[in-house]
């Protein structure tokens, strides 16, 4: 005799209603939760980066790639770090780009970076203003 899954209709669509719920959560968590941000840039100055990211799975120690591109190559800033762990898989990372990195010197629209291992690519974006 064959054993067969009976379900009610209401336990169904509970079932159906939470799953959606928490795949909505993770989506939610994963585009709006994380972020890479610099603070207002000056040429000559030193520009403040602040970032989140998320990392679960196998790996959590927080190692991630952060690289700031202009027009998709490489603009003389890499690093390759270790986030501050503040809790459940969410880690923070704060950085300055300090003078004469070309960044710092040269005005113009940068890209930044920041690849958590084994996840996506979180971007931003630099503005650097010339000194006034």
């Amino acid at each position: 005799m064959a054993l067969r899954f009976q379900f009610k209709l209401k336990s169904l669509m509970a079932a159906v209603v939470v799953i959606c719920l928490g795949l909505g959560g993770w989506q939610l968590l994963m585009t709006s939760g994380q972020y890479v941000v610099a603070e207002s840039a000056v040429v000559g100055e030193p520009i403040e980066i602040r970032a989140r990211f998320f990392q679960f799975g196998g790996n959590r120690r927080g190692w991630f790639k952060f690289e700031v591109l202009q027009d998709g190559k490489w603009a003389g800033y890499r690093r390759l770090e270790y986030g501050h762990d503040i809790g459940w898989g969410r880690f923070e990372f704060e950085t300055e780009i300090k003078p004469p990195s070309l960044i710092t010197t040269k005005p113009g629209n940068y890209t930044m970076t920041l690849t958590p291992h084994g996840g996506r690519p979180i971007h931003g974006k630099i503005i650097v203003r010339p000194a006034p």
